[in-house]
């Protein structure tokens, strides 16, 4: 799992624990696991992505996998966020299809790896 090896010393442990809810949801659904979308998740792209679709395009997402190559090799499993993304990008027409999953994407993308701040002495 990309996140938990890397973010071990961040200082924002809930970003880091969202972080890697959501990756754990993506992975999960990828290699065709049952899951459930969090609460939090909910909470936190509520308005942004429509949570019924997104369910959908979760159940849906093992067999695009399944019927995608990358670099002409079949994917046996998924073991990281960026070939969901590899899988999407090489198909337009899948992120139509899986648009709540590709939107949840772009949302992962985009949460903060650190956090700062400036301490005087």
């Amino acid at each position: 799992m990309l996140l938990r090896g890397n973010w071990r010393g961040v200082s924002d442990s809930k970003t880091s624990f969202f972080a890697q809810t959501v990756e754990r949801l993506l992975l999960d659904s990828a290699n065709g696991k049952s899951v459930a979308i969090t609460e939090k998740i909910q909470e936190m792209y509520n308005g942004d992505i429509d949570m019924q679709k997104l369910k959908l395009h979760l159940q849906m997402l093992p067999d695009v996998i399944k019927c995608s190559l990358l670099d002409g090799i079949s994917i046996k499993k998924v073991t990281q966020v960026h070939s969901i993304c590899q899988v999407l990008n090489e198909n337009p027409t899948c992120k139509t299809l899986l648009s709540e999953v590709h939107k949840l994407l772009k949302l992962y993308y985009t949460i903060p790896v650190t956090t700062s701040s400036l301490k005087k002495n």
